[in-house]
């Protein structure tokens, strides 16, 4: 639904909300790699940085129609 979505976008509805997601990844993605969930684009991560315990994080935009904790996978990896 482009339409409607340009319509909120226009009214100042924001449909992402920014999310701490854990990533399965062996190095900290690019900026602005995109998340996929169920092979549509969903986000974007604005940022990311290891651990002290080796896992890494990031900080991404995610539509808000998208379930918290939903498996999500960008390249090289996956995230929730």
């Amino acid at each position: 639904m482009p339409a409607l979505e340009a319509t909120l976008g226009d009214l100042g509805v924001d449909l992402r909300s920014q999310r701490n997601v854990e990533l399965d990844l062996d190095e900290p993605p690019a900026y602005d790699a995109e998340l996929q969930h169920e092979g549509k684009a969903v986000g974007r991560v604005t940022s990311a940085a290891r651990r002290p315990d080796g896992t890494i994080v990031a900080l991404a935009y995610v539509r808000t129609d998208v379930p918290e904790g939903a498996s999500l996978t960008l390249p090289g990896g996956t995230a929730t």
